[in-house]
């Protein structure tokens, strides 16, 4: 098994293996509905839909990645992807074969996403990050709402 953290750092978000080495960043919007992933290999857009639920890396057309609940793809490749979230933590399994990613980050504020990944993945450092950007953005808008919901009920009735 192979361990990564996602830490922000310098406005972005970095993927960290477990010597603490860069692998990848993302640099996503303060919504976390979308951004750009920095691999090895380049810049490419990753964004959400508007339930936080389903992520896309690449374009619609032709996703390098693609998590859905409903029928997810790696590279081609069809995976399962179940992601969830409540008060305490969020959390994220990506399976594909015998392959799997499973992403948790607590639900307090700061708090660092880790990806345990175990067997083979196309381009790893995308597809870690892609889940990892996938928990970050549910747990985000699970946040903005509960922002949203408090501040409705709070001003209580118009006069």
């Amino acid at each position: 098994m192979t361990v990564f953290t996602v830490r922000r750092s310098g406005g972005a978000h970095r993927l960290l293996d477990a010597a603490g080495n860069r692998r990848a960043a993302l640099r996503a919007h303060w919504s976390m509905r979308g951004g750009q992933i920095e691999t090895p290999e380049g810049r490419i857009g990753v964004w959400t839909d508007r339930g936080h639920r389903r992520v896309t890396v690449g374009t619609a057309e032709h996703p390098l990645v693609l998590l859905d609940g409903h029928g997810s793809l790696v590279a081609g490749v069809p995976a399962a992807w179940d992601v969830g979230g409540n008060r305490r933590r969020f959390d994220a399994v990506l399976r594909s074969g015998a392959s799997r990613i499973d992403v948790h980050q607590p639900a307090r504020p700061g708090a660092h996403v880790r990806a345990d990944v175990t067997g083979q993945w196309p381009r790893p450092e995308l597809v870690v990050l892609a889940a990892c950007f996938g928990v970050m953005s549910l747990r985000r808008f699970h946040h903005l709402r509960t922002l949203a919901v408090v501040g409705a009920i709070s001003h209580g009735p118009a006069h």
